[in-house]
């Protein structure tokens, strides 16, 4: 009886450590802006809005802003404050930030526009607008009379014999004065971007505001504002309209002000400026293009920059519609600015209204959305308010966890700190994707867990997949034109390094590795192959290129192929390979790479006979230097290259020098008589 009741236990607690690991419903806590009892108070009132701005992490504490807006025995009374919560946004305290009235109009109010916390201090970048009411509780904000405001406020935390909690002693309000630049004001405050973390602290200090500032005539001038010490002193940087719409984000990597831009057609575009925002250039190595935007993909999105585990990480978020019955919810990506990985779908129940906000407290990850509840006011209107949702995505954090684990135990592996490590004998990036002998069924595995790709007539050995009759090969598809493209950056540079060795001896020529452009209705293809007679084989566009080699027979070979905005270069074991130093002219750039093709033409059609091992496949985000190829050459790890410093503020350059910035069409090349083909489209 004893042993029966002992499994009947074991299997109950083994469902429930079951049932826990693949919930996908978190917890979430309520709240609203409301003090007990106070909702009824407003029935003696005619009220225009109950807003939720944002919500903000500060030290572990969470600082939501929030605001009302109503009518009551004849004046417009329009309160902000904050709400403090140091457990997860379980419990909150409410302090006053500011509080106006006045009989029928009370002008130069400030609104919020956007919210950031450095350390315990929270900053509130508002705006003096004119808030004027009709007399019925009708409250309409008009044109901004008034500089930018900032309002700063620090977290202070109290505690007692068997609680704590935590709340915001806030300051009086401060013009910016000067901050617009000549020509530009403040524009309608529907017209900020409000509450979507268009505000940040850098890695350096510096606190940045995006805004939506107005020209002479009445044009949108998405603007960056920015103070190196504290809101005492800013700086202004109008943008090009092609870098900033409607739906966009700051955040910064590696060194570099970062800006999605969520209404460019198809993909999310990404742009990188190293000095403040005075010029961009397209991210088009790290995030840009990799993720689908449009309303069929969820529209909106967030993104959150944070270290978790050590490691600096982005995490992406966008809303999608939910699988299930419980509403809208959450597509979930990690990304170390290398490698990207889909955490997967989130349900949130009841669905979200407005933007949402990615949060990291205390070892929490955090998502904060709004849903619309009503109450009644003096005249029986159905006043929307907002209600604060805060869900805890604690089965999300423990995906997270283990992906950078892994990427950080591969990284050590691969990308070891062995050897030199300086700046001529290192590689400056980790790979995009790396594949091995991880072989599961027909599904060829990324040692990073980013993909995994399609090999046919493939089998796992110790040393690698050995790739065998004629239907064989592993297609690495590059451009997906419905969902994420993770290697949009091989459009414009990369470079795709396969380790093989050549068991057998064939009757014909045998495909190595392969690169598919398309160009229309015509694919162009580059293949390096060998043949019967044991000689390397290149043909590029339809045209075979002169070549030598010999006894590749039962010997490892390293091939590489870099591209750089349509020049294709073959090494092979390190070397360029060439007979001449002649090429074809390029007219323009490669449009599109489809798919890489590795050890056989894989379903696409019949591979000649034969056998080939491949031991790895890497690719990078960028073309190799000759000496990078060298240091990568026949190695199972590589040199990373030292960090590159943070984001810093940097004056604006004077006239006849340089600012520095890195133009992205500026390459060095080395000549070193390697030989350098490419086609003509």
């Amino acid at each position: 009886m004893r042993m029966q009741i002992l499994i009947l236990l074991l299997l109950v607690l083994c469902n429930i450590g079951w049932t826990r690991s693949i919930a996908k419903t978190p917890d979430v806590y309520e709240f609203d802006l409301f003090d007990g009892e106070e909702k009824g108070s407003f029935l003696l009132s005619v009220v225009d809005a109950v807003h939720i701005h944002s919500v903000v992490e500060a030290e572990g504490v969470l600082v939501a802003i929030g605001e009302f807006r109503y009518h009551l025995a004849g004046e417009v009374r329009l309160r902000t404050f904050s709400l403090s919560s140091i457990d997860g946004g379980r419990t909150w305290k409410k302090d006053n930030i500011i509080e106006g009235r006045k009989e029928m109009e009370y002008s130069s109010y400030p609104i919020p526009l956007e919210v950031v916390a450095k350390g315990s201090n929270v900053y509130v970048l508002a705006s003096g607008y004119d808030v004027q009411g009709d007399g019925l509780g009708k409250v309409t904000i008009s044109e901004c009379k008034d500089s930018l405001l900032l309002i700063s406020g620090k977290v202070v935390r109290s505690r007692g014999f068997f609680s704590q909690s935590a709340g915001v002693e806030w300051n009086k309000q401060v013009p910016l004065k000067g901050v617009f630049p000549t020509g530009l004001q403040a524009g309608p405050v529907n017209k900020f971007f409000r509450g979507r973390r268009d505000a940040i602290v850098t890695e350096g200090g510096l606190l940045v505001f995006l805004v939506c500032l107005k020209n002479e005539n009445s044009e949108d001038v998405p603007t960056i504002i920015y103070s190196v010490d504290d809101g005492i002193h800013w700086k202004s940087t109008p943008l090009e309209a092609h870098v900033c719409k409607e739906n966009c984000n700051i955040f910064e990597w590696g060194g570099r002000l970062m800006l999605s831009n969520g209404s460019y057609t198809g993909h999310l575009a990404v742009y990188e400026s190293i000095n403040m925002g005075r010029e961009w250039t397209e991210a088009k190595r790290t995030f840009s293009r990799v993720w689908a935007s449009g309303a069929a993909e969820g529209g909106s999105h967030n993104l959150l920059v944070v270290t978790i585990e050590g490691k600096r990480l982005l995490i992406f978020t966008r809303r999608a519609p939910s699988t299930d019955s419980y509403g809208d919810g959450l597509n979930i990506w990690l990304s170390d600015g290398e490698h990207f990985f889909d955490i997967g779908h989130v349900t949130l129940e009841g669905g979200i209204d407005g933007e949402g906000t990615l949060l990291y407290s205390n070892g929490k990850l955090l998502y904060f959305y709004k849903k619309t509840g009503t109450f009644h006011d003096e005249v029986s209107n159905a006043v929307p308010y907002d209600i604060g949702k805060v869900a805890h995505l604690d089965h999300e954090l423990e995906k997270i966890k283990a992906v950078v684990e892994k990427w950080r135990t591969e990284s050590v592996l691969r990308s070891g700190t062995r050897g030199a490590t300086d700046r001529v004998n290192c590689v400056d990036d980790a790979p995009a994707g790396l594949f091995l002998n991880d072989l599961d069924g027909d599904q060829w595995k990324d040692t990073y867990n980013s993909v995994s790709i399609k090999a046919v007539g493939a089998k796992k050995t110790l040393n690698g997949i050995l790739f065998s009759g004629p239907n064989r090969g592993a297609t690495w598809t590059v451009s997906n034109h419905t969902g994420a493209q993770l290697y949009n950056f091989a459009n414009y540079e990369f470079t795709l390094g396969v380790t093989v060795e050549v068991p057998d001896r064939v009757s014909e020529k045998i495909p190595v590795v392969g690169v598919v452009i398309s160009e229309g209705s015509v694919d162009e293809c580059l293949e390096v192959s060998y043949t019967s007679d044991d000689k390397w084989y290149v043909t590029f566009g339809g045209r075979h290129v002169p070549t030598f080699g010999s006894s590749i027979h039962n010997e490892t070979h390293q091939v590489t192929i870099t591209m750089y905005n349509g020049l294709f270069t073959v090494n092979i074991d390190g070397a360029a390979f060439s007979r001449t130093g002649s090429g074809i002219k390029t007219v323009r750039r490669v449009r599109d790479v489809m798919h890489f093709y590795i050890g056989g033409y894989g379903e696409k059609k019949a591979t000649p006979n034969g056998k080939l091992l491949v031991k790895s496949a890497v690719l990078f985000k960028r073309e190799l230097t000759l000496a990078e190829v060298q240091v990568m050459f026949m190695r199972t790890y590589w040199p990373r290259c030292p960090s590159k410093a943070p984001l810093v503020a940097v004056d604006e350059p004077q006239e006849g020098h340089s600012n520095g910035q890195i133009d992205n069409a500026t390459h060095v090349y080395v000549a070193l008589a390697a030989m350098i083909f490419v086609v003509t489209f």
